[in-house]
């Protein structure tokens, strides 16, 4: 995906099946960052006493459960945790664990439910949570990720999404913080796990998520020249009124794809590549996470912030230009290689015949 360093913008095309996905690029990206256009310098300890905020896990994989206690552990002081899991062995396991373990001691309670796996993490969020969710002031949504088809990439996915959302305790209260600071902020996201941009493209759900967004709301639809940002890997933090939308988004798509579910092109596939819009469309902001070793780092002075409605028809022809110009070289490199080998193997075949 090659691009002008200067620019805001790249184009992902290495979906074969669909047209590129304009994508900020990693240095764009750390402009769209909490700490960059959220930060909370007035830090009052009262205000985060008084915030009431939760944590829910949707517990599929009880090997991943295990570990995300353990890195949670230290960083939730004065959170209510809720687990959704599908069945009453796991349930039994789970109630086992956390008794067991120390972040019971940082818990105002747990609570644990049954629900079916249909729709995954997201039907949890939203059948089984999303009224008793509006009761609190901030959440943060996580699930025990695995990914089948590849799991070291699925292993260092899940390990990379928590360390954004909740590397530690001051990681945790900067951006329970944000909150507090900035009522319009509505979702925070984990910044782009490296390795996975080649993956942050529309894919097959353009199509399916512009008619999810057209059957639910009144004149909007999506487009192919607005910037993609979305929470890869569907976990982040949120303030529960900033997802009224997507809750009604997610009735529309209803019933939902039995398992196995495929890879790509699914109604959740797509819900996942909206949360951002909708979260736009009920009146909120957002915000990137970064682990606090990165941001520190990479901290940019000038905040700056995009709409993912808004389409950048400029930032598109700029960066099609762009490829354009990269594929004409490489076709003209091709070319001049093609000449040589064809000449080097012509030398022998003519001193052959000669020789003859």
């Amino acid at each position: 995906m090659p691009h002008d360093p200067a620019n805001k913008f790249e184009l992902n095309y290495l979906e074969p099946n669909s047209a590129p996905s304009l994508i900020p690029t990693r240095e764009f990206e750390k402009k769209l960052s909490l700490t960059t256009n959220f930060s909370s310098v007035d830090r009052n300890i009262n205000q985060l006493l008084a915030q009431k905020w939760m944590i829910h896990i949707h517990a599929y994989y009880i090997e991943e459960q295990s570990q995300l206690l353990d890195w949670l552990s230290g960083s939730v002081h004065g959170a209510a945790l809720v687990i959704t899991t599908d069945t009453i062995p796991k349930k039994q396991i789970i109630a086992e664990m956390i008794g067991k373990h120390i972040i019971s001691d940082e818990l105002t309670g747990h609570e644990i439910i049954i629900i079916g796996n249909l729709g995954r993490n997201v039907s949890a969020l939203v059948l089984q949570l999303a009224q008793e969710i509006q009761s609190y002031d901030l959440a943060l949504h996580l699930h025990t990720k695995r990914s089948p088809y590849n799991s070291a990439l699925g292993t260092s996915w899940f390990r990379d999404l928590v360390a954004c959302l909740a590397n530690s305790k001051m990681h945790v209260e900067e951006i329970r913080h944000a909150f507090v600071a900035h009522q319009n902020l509505g979702i925070v996201i984990p910044r782009l796990t490296e390795g996975l941009r080649q993956f942050t493209n529309w894919g097959q759900n353009y199509n399916l998520a512009n008619l999810i967004c057209s059957k639910t709301f009144i004149n909007k639809s999506l487009s192919m020249y607005s910037p993609l940002v979305f929470p890869a890997g569907m976990m982040f933090w949120f303030r529960p009124q900033a997802m009224r939308s997507f809750c009604v988004a997610y009735e529309n798509c209803l019933p939902l794809p039995s398992e196995p579910l495929a890879i790509d092109g699914t109604c959740l596939h797509a819900l996942e590549r909206i949360v951002l819009h909708v979260c736009k469309l009920d009146g909120y902001s957002w915000a990137i996470s970064y682990p606090e070793q990165e941001h520190a780092r990479d901290a940019q002075p000038e905040p700056h912030r995009i709409s993912v409605w808004e389409p950048r028809y400029e930032e598109y022809l700029k960066s099609t230009t762009i490829l354009a110009n990269s594929l004409r070289q490489a076709e003209k490199d091709l070319g001049a290689c093609k000449a040589y080998l064809t000449e080097r193997l012509r030398s022998p075949i003519k001193r052959f015949f000669k020789w003859q």
